[in-house]
């Protein structure tokens, strides 16, 4: 049994090709402004850190937990988009695309932030997230087939 993908609509790369600017800015404005979020709005940050730990008894939930979730959770847009921007067979370059980002924000915050810091576990968080993202759009793209995919094989 083959899984026979429906093509990919003209449209679907264009649409994610301009949806990709947007994030890759919210990206680039979050990890390259001078302070970090947490030192810009900490009434927001810890607020939430503490509703999680205190009201819903979730000690372990620490700042290190939630700041590596976000930084994974920042990159799964970016997976999504990539996938779909990229021709099917060209998929795993969509991690590629990530990592490269993931990189390219760390080297610059090493070289012109002196507030932030830069490490290869943002970058291992990050390409995690864009992982995520092409596993989500691989996903959503065979559930969407799978009705053209069963009309194949019942015809054979």
């Amino acid at each position: 049994m083959t899984i026979a993908l429906a093509p990919r609509r003209r449209a679907t790369p264009r649409i994610a090709a301009v949806l990709i600017v947007p994030f890759v800015s919210v990206i680039l404005a979050i990890t390259l402004m001078p302070s970090r979020v947490e030192d810009a709005a900490p009434g927001a940050v810890f607020g939430v850190l503490d509703w999680i730990q205190i009201d819903l008894g979730a000690q372990w939930f620490t700042f290190e937990t939630a700041e590596r979730l976000a930084n994974v959770a920042l990159f799964v847009p970016v997976g999504i988009l990539s996938y779909l921007i990229l021709p099917r067979v060209l998929w795993p370059l969509a991690l590629l695309i990530g990592g490269a980002l993931s990189a390219a924000v760390e080297l610059a915050q090493a070289a012109l932030l002196q507030e932030r810091v830069a490490t290869l576990s943002d970058v291992a968080a990050n390409l995690m997230g864009t992982a995520v993202g092409v596993l989500l759009a691989t996903v959503c793209t065979l559930i969407l087939a799978w009705p053209r995919t069963r009309a194949v094989n019942s015809a054979v």
